[in-house]
C-alpha cells in the first residue's frame, strides 16, 4: 500500500517533518536545517573583532595584541529572536573582570561596540555574555608594557 501525500502551505509540511512515519529518509534536508542555529539564549553572535578602530561602524583589521595605554574595541554582531534583549560586554584581566559594559540590542540583525583603554599590561579577555550571564563568545588578547 502506497500513500501520497500532497501539501500546500507550511502547515502541513510542519506536521510532514516532525512525523517519523511521513518522512522521506532520501530527501534533501529543509533550507531550515542549514541556517545557523540560534542559542537558547534566544540570541546568536554572528561576528564578534577586537579592533583598534572602526570605518563606517565596522572594525578595521582585527587586533589580538595591544600595548598599555591603547584602546581596544570590542565589536560585535547578533541575531536575536527577541525583538529587544541585552548583552554584556565583560572587559577581564587575569580572570578578574575589570569592566562590564550592558549594551541594548534593539532589533535583528544588530551591531554594537564597546571601548575599554587598556592600562595593565598582561593577559586579558574580551566576553560576550547574554541577559542570562551566559558566555555567548570569549576572545583572549594580550597586553604588552
Amino acid at each position: 500500500m502506497s500513500i501520497k501525500v500532497i501539501a500546500l502551505g507550511t502547515c502541513v509540511s510542519a506536521v510532514v517533518f516532525c512525523s517519523p512515519l511521513l518522512a522521506d529518509t532520501d530527501a534533501p534536508p529543509s533550507p531550515a536545517a542549514d541556517s545557523p542555529s540560534i542559542s537558547k539564549s534566544s540570541i546568536e553572535v554572528v561576528k564578534a573583532v577586537l579592533c583598534a578602530e572602526l570605518k563606517d561602524h565596522q572594525p578595521a583589521a582585527e587586533v589580538l595584541e595591544f600595548k598599555m595605554g591603547d584602546v581596544a574595541i570590542g565589536w560585535s554582531q547578533f541575531r536575536s529572536a527577541k525583538s529587544e534583549t541585552s548583552v554584556t560586554h565583560r572587559w577581564m584581566q587575569n580572570g578578574q573582570v575589570a569592566l562590564d559594559v550592558k549594551l541594548a540590542i534593539k532589533s535583528s540583525p544588530y551591531r554594537t561596540w564597546s571601548r575599554k583603554t587598556l592600562a595593565v599590561p598582561g593577559p586579558w579577555t574580551w566576553e560576550i555574555l547574554d541577559s542570562q550571564g551566559e558566555v555567548l563568545k570569549s576572545v583572549p588578547f594580550t597586553v604588552q608594557p
